[in-house]
């Protein structure tokens, strides 16, 4: 499994993240000097958060407005990210040839079936007023994340009170990528047709090591994720539907969704474009 840096677990005091305006459908940024009232180089804290409430997620701004996050507003131009070689060729090319079939998934008009391989976004250009639209979001969503490549990561996971971190974790977790990224770093054959392969264990504290997930993920839009988990003081593997992403897991109110916002296939799913507004997201100003 070949491994990249990828993004890490953020504390609750994000003091080394910036904060940036973004388009809430797309991955696109514009000047952050164009937020009422607030220039880049200024710090939000509960002295100025009612000044970009309308651009915050409710539960943010309240973090912001009682004191508990403190972050420097700083500008994030498109110019920051750079996508592998590849990626706008794989793009342009899905503009003009991929469509959703009757199960919402991505297909090559020509063809009728869905490409052995997808790189790119596969829909860069969505029209809000598409009945599909937000079926299409979600895919560009996926596949974004899908282009930084296999992984194996080191997360740590705190559970946080209003008294401060009541309990941490730290998982070992494995993500293997059969399409999206880099063709060169996949498996080079996929005969189960896996879009990809999730394996995590739990490294610390005591009482949780050793317990494990490990899920499969199919392009067939029929078939169902694979889930198993092992709990080292049963002693067995059991398999987990994958209707309950959303329920709490290791004793914690946090779910499999929290990581990504959402873990599902979205042809499970209905989706719609219900607005489009500009907000301000977290970034890493050094990255």
């Amino acid at each position: 499994m070949h491994s990249r840096a990828r993004r890490r677990a953020p504390s609750m005091q994000s003091s080394l993240l910036g904060l940036a305006l973004g388009l809430a459908l797309g991955l696109d940024f514009v000047p952050a000097a164009r937020v009422a009232a607030v220039e880049p180089g200024t710090m939000l804290d509960k002295s100025n958060a009612d000044e970009v409430k309308d651009l915050l997620p409710p539960e943010i701004y309240n973090h912001f407005k009682n004191g508990d996050y403190t972050n420097k507003l700083v500008d994030f131009p498109n110019s920051k990210w750079a996508w592998d070689d590849g990626f706008d060729e794989a793009t342009k090319w899905n503009a003009e040839h991929l469509v959703l079939d009757e199960h919402k998934s991505p297909i090559d008009k020509a063809t009728g079936k869905r490409p052995e391989y997808i790189r790119g976004l596969p829909f860069p250009n969505i029209d809000p007023k598409d009945p599909d639209a937000g079926y299409k979001a979600l895919w560009n969503l996926d596949y974004a994340y899908y282009t930084g490549g296999n992984s194996h990561n080191w997360t740590l996971l705190n559970w946080v009170s209003r008294s401060g971190i009541d309990r941490s974790s730290v998982q070992d977790v494995y993500f293997l990528y059969y399409d999206g990224q880099p063709r060169h770093y996949s498996p080079p054959k996929n005969p189960e047709n896996f879009l990809f392969q999730f394996l995590a264990a739990t490294v610390s504290p005591a009482d949780l090591q050793g317990t494990a997930a490990l899920g499969y993920r199919f392009k067939d839009p029929t078939k169902r994720d694979l889930s198993w988990a092992y709990v080292p003081a049963l002693r067995r593997v059991r398999a987990i539907s994958p209707a309950n992403r959303s329920d709490g897991f290791l004793g914690s109110d946090m779910s499999q969704d929290d990581g990504f916002f959402f873990d599902g296939k979205p042809e499970d799913f209905e989706w719609k474009v219900v607005g489009h507004k500009e907000g301000l997201r977290f970034v890493d100003p050094d990255s």
